[in-house]
């Protein structure tokens, strides 16, 4: 639904108790006389273009019967005292994300000593204690807290460990894209076994990752530690996340093995680029049929967060082929490594490959001939920058006509380009630079 929203009708509604207008396209302000709606419980006006004031006056602070606020993905602006919501005794969830970062949430002044024990909590990118930067203090007594989302403020200071602590059905942490500094200290004990989710990327982290991290999180899905300014290797602790299933420590200054990492057969999205990880990619013994997204190199556009990557890093050896034993591989991003011999043939047996990457190595042989008689969906093919000789073949029109980035600048490839390179109808991108063979391509 769409168009300017005409809610005084709804205003008019004493006994309402469910306002849910969410995932629409509705216009227009937001009337403050739905503040008139006491018997108001859950309210969910999330992911419209929708124009809110939380200002003074507030319209919320007379529905005392709410049970679930959701304004996410709005256009919220003014100054929110999250003291104003104190006597809401009933209140279980409260999420404000303003989508164009024009609120103002303060909980310090004055400081809120709410009567409620939330459950989720939600205030991203709304400018969180805008003037002194601290995370709010109330959370210390929220003990029923299964989701905390901070995310996307300029909170500072250090890692705050005792938003972990006495938190005993605790899930979801989300604090990225703040400037927390200092080393990442975790309790000594955690007090829930739930923690499925940690997300302190983008920060200002320093030091070593704590080394009990698996023993006291050993039930963590997805853990994000990436752009900060982690050092030292990865704990052995990791072997205790069995359930684990993305891992994202792109962008720090990790250094050592990696071996711990891809032992576990639960793993689908690896990053690990842009560190300075060294020796052998040790996947010759894993269980690969879960992995769908390796990336161990840095420059991916419009990379997904999600992804495991590491630009830059000091990889050696063989591609191993036991990466062809991942049958739901989709990325495969090995750039920028120190990784030599030929390309497996193998690889393009892989039916949902679409991104492959492995330039600024120094890989050898010739052309792929595995993607002669391949049937996968590859978009994207960069070998630029290693050691490949030879002339690119005739059977390139057939096989990689679904191709749109093919990039082999920099390599000792000479002949003439094939006429079938004209069937690639599909192809935006055609890097065939900074050849180095005596005999440079020639236009057939």
């Amino acid at each position: 639904m769409s168009g300017m929203l005409q809610l005084e009708g709804l205003c008019k509604l004493k006994n309402l108790q469910k306002l849910d207008l969410s995932d629409n396209e509705f216009t227009g302000k937001f009337p403050p006389c739905i503040g008139n709606l006491t018997s108001l419980r859950y309210l969910d006006i999330s992911d419209n273009q929708l124009q809110v004031n939380l200002g003074q006056p507030n319209f919320l602070a007379n529905l005392t019967s709410l049970e679930d606020v959701l304004l996410s993905n709005i256009q919220l602006q003014g100054t929110f005292h999250l003291a104003s919501l104190s006597n809401h005794s009933n209140l279980k969830t409260l999420e404000l994300a303003d989508s164009r970062n024009n609120l103002v949430v303060e909980t310090e002044d004055p400081i809120a000593t709410p009567l409620y024990q939330l459950e989720r909590i939600v205030l991203s990118m709304c400018n969180l204690n805008k003037d002194n930067g601290i995370i709010p203090s109330f959370l210390s007594s929220q003990y029923a807290l299964n989701w905390i989302d901070l995310s996307h403020n300029n909170l500072r200071g250090s890692f705050p460990t005792w938003l972990l602590e006495n938190k005993t059905v605790l899930q979801v942490v989300d604090l990225q894209n703040n400037s927390f500094n200092g080393p990442l200290v975790l309790p000594n004990h955690v007090n829930t076994t739930d923690m499925s989710a940690l997300d302190l990327s983008t920060n200002e982290l320093s030091e070593e990752i704590p080394t009990n991290i698996g023993v006291l999180l050993p039930n963590l899905i997805y853990l994000n530690l990436s752009r900060n300014h982690l050092r030292g290797s990865i704990p052995s602790s990791f072997d205790h996340f069995s359930n684990l299933e993305a891992l994202d420590l792109s962008n720090n200054t990790l250094s050592g093995e990696v071996s711990n990492v891809f032992g576990n057969s639960s793993l689908y999205l690896l990053d690990i680029s842009r560190n300075m990880f060294r020796g052998r990619l040790p996947l010759q013994n894993s269980n690969m049929d879960s992995l769908s997204h390796l990336v161990l190199s840095g420059k991916k556009k419009g990379w997904d967060l999600r992804v495991l990557s590491a630009e830059e890093n000091l990889l050696e050896g063989y591609i191993p082929t036991s990466l062809c034993t991942a049958p739901r591989l989709k990325v495969l991003n090995l750039s920028k490594n120190r990784l030599s011999g030929s390309v497996p043939h193998c690889l393009f047996n892989l039916t949902e490959l679409r991104y492959l990457r492995l330039s600024h190595n120094a890989l050898t042989g010739s052309f792929p001939i595995g993607l002669s008689n391949s049937h996968n969906a590859l978009t994207t093919l960069d070998l630029g920058n290693n050691h490949l000789s030879g002339e690119l073949p005739g059977w390139i029109g057939k096989a990689l006509r679904g191709m749109r980035i093919l990039l082999l600048k920099g390599n000792r490839l000479g002949g003439p380009i094939p006429n079938q390179v004209c069937q690639l109808k599909r192809l935006r991108i055609l890097d065939l630079s900074q050849i180095s063979y005596s005999e440079k391509f020639q236009l057939a």
